[in-house]
């Protein structure tokens, strides 16, 4: 499983109208997503900040898949107005740091094991 990140950010006053077009999210929208791969995809906001999440099998299919979509290009054109992504969803410029379920335990560490 692969996980991609992306950041934006939403014009100044325009946080519940976002919120309204995702409460609202177009039922050909979210089959594409399926279709794409895309599984456990949140956005976060911070007043204006905007982080997005998801996991997919494989990053270059779904990215492919999200390209052959026309209700992708729709989307984002829907969304232009009100928002800006700073980042490429395919290749999202984190470096992961921390896993919990990766983490080794106290124990491991001092007999020198590997990973959970």
């Amino acid at each position: 499983m692969e996980k991609v990140v992306w950041t934006g950010f939403v014009y100044p006053g325009k946080i519940e109208e976002y919120r309204k077009r995702h409460d609202e999210i177009w039922p050909e929208m979210r089959k594409a997503l399926h279709r794409a791969g895309v599984r456990n995809y949140s956005i976060f906001s911070n007043g204006e900040r905007l982080i997005g999440y998801y996991e997919c099998d494989s990053k270059e299919f779904t990215e492919a898949r999200k390209r052959a979509e026309p209700v992708m290009k729709k989307w984002q054109d829907f969304m232009r107005d009100i928002m800006e992504l700073e980042t490429n969803q395919g290749e999202p410029p984190f470096e992961k740091v921390f896993s919990l379920e990766e983490a080794k335990t106290e124990e491991q560490t001092e007999k020198g094991e590997g990973k959970v």
